[in-house]
């Protein structure tokens, strides 16, 4: 008979664990004593609100260009949802809403290939315990056998063993979207990109997403790939 920890463990591993679910609510009440942003490029000031405020997020690039916006932002005891408000209102033709518990900003206009992806339902999405960023190179690996089976879907994954790991993860028939908001609401949080996808997704030459978690090592920017991914 298994013990009381024990089948916490197998629920956590079957269902995976997940952060408690941000509301609008908790936005409000999420105070930011300090952040300040002066020309800063919008993915890097969303990703460092993100961390600060420990809001898992989700960000689609609908081009390029979004990297290229700058926002400023000047504010002091604030709250997380206060802060939010000010920065998507700086980035013209994108809204932001709650999706899963995680926040989630993207073009009012997404275009039709970018939509494809994030609703591809993977059959199986599993990957071992490591590090976010693998288990994002796994979820691909997935992704690639339904794009083009025909072709291996071997990957070659680094890791150390100093690298903060996260618990693996095994879920059927959930789509791109839920996979990666499932990636960042575990413990301590976490946040996706989605680069730029304009043409059909069969010709995706590499996993459209970078992916961060909160509990990695803070960084002064964050290297996202705002070109195209095909």
């Amino acid at each position: 008979m298994k013990t009381l920890p024990q089948l916490l463990i197998a629920v956590c591993f079957a269902c995976v664990c997940v952060v408690g679910q941000t509301t609008k609510q908790d936005l409000n009440h999420k105070i930011v004593a300090h952040f300040s942003a002066t020309s800063e490029p919008a993915v890097q000031a969303l990703l460092r609100l993100g961390r600060e405020a420990k809001m898992p997020l989700g960000v689609i690039l609908a081009d390029q260009r979004f990297c290229e916006i700058k926002v400023n932002i000047k504010s002091e005891k604030q709250s997380a949802l206060s802060i939010l408000n000010q920065m998507v209102s700086q980035l013209d033709g994108y809204k932001w809403a709650i999706e899963d518990g995680v926040v989630v900003i993207e073009p009012k206009d997404i275009t039709k290939a970018a939509s494809e992806f994030l609703r591809l339902v993977v059959p199986r999405y599993a990957s071992p315990e490591g590090k976010i960023e693998a288990q994002n190179m796994y979820l691909w690996m997935d992704v690639r056998a339904i794009l083009r089976p025909s072709e291996g879907t071997a990957l070659h994954i680094l890791s150390s063993g100093a690298d903060v790991t996260l618990p693996p993860i095994d879920v059927k028939n959930e789509s791109i979207r839920k996979n990666l908001n499932r990636l960042v609401l575990r413990p301590p949080g976490g946040a996706w990109v989605l680069s730029p996808i304009v043409n059909e997704i069969t010709t995706l030459k590499r996993m459209p997403t970078f992916v961060m978690s909160y509990a990695d090592e803070k960084r002064d920017s964050y290297d996202v790939d705002c070109t195209p991914a095909n």
